[in-house]
């Protein structure tokens, strides 16, 4: 599952997006679940309330707080997001290589450009270090294999234990890897290492 946020003041442009990517990802049998956002301090609240996406879609231009500010905000919780910034105007470009885009996208965007930008992305997505991914109170979570200690379940509650433990009800966990993989379900008092969650 590929979790897209898309940003733009522009409902007409926001709309065109969404059902490309959708076409897009249809196309190349990839699962996406996209939210859309209309200025950038909506979207960066977000993110800093514990929303993730792999892929942001953003504009530069917007009312309340705009695409760059936004950004910077953004990398102060995701470091590794893929912001991709869809944008009239070239002259940003520039300023916004501190937020270490992914991609810089002029409109406007054909759709053999988009396709080949989200192509691109969805390869150095699955190229990456994989995530556990979860739901928790209708926002989407992941967490880098690497960094999970064990799993461990008690009373119906489990348990993604890193350097800050977390505490999640079991039966509100939507679990899967970057690459497809399924953890194995976590019995109660059970244990698992991370080491060997995959075969």
């Amino acid at each position: 599952m590929l979790n897209i946020a898309i940003c733009d003041d522009d409902i007409q442009i926001t709309g065109k997006i969404e059902r490309l990517l959708q076409d897009i990802a249809k196309r190349n049998f990839v699962d996406t679940e996209i939210e859309v956002f209309w200025n950038g301090k909506s979207l960066a609240d977000a993110i800093a309330a514990g929303e993730r996406y792999d892929v942001i879609y953003l504009d530069i231009e917007m009312d309340k707080e705009d695409g760059i500010s936004a950004a910077r905000r953004i990398r102060t919780y995701d470091k590794n997001v893929r912001i991709i910034y869809v944008t009239s105007h070239e002259s940003y470009m520039r300023e916004s290589f501190e937020v270490r885009p992914f991609q810089f996208l002029v409109k406007p965007v054909t759709d053999k450009i988009m396709e080949k930008c989200f192509k691109s992305v969805y390869e150095d997505i699955n190229s990456e270090d994989f995530y556990f991914r979860y739901s928790y109170q209708r926002m989407n979570h992941k967490v880098p294999i690497k960094d999970i200690l064990y799993f461990e379940s008690n009373k119906r509650k489990i348990f993604i234990v890193t350097e800050q433990e977390m505490q999640i009800p079991l039966h509100r966990i939507t679990d899967s890897a970057s690459n497809g993989s399924v953890f194995p379900v976590v019995t109660e008092h059970f244990s698992a290492s991370s080491d060997h969650a995959f075969l």
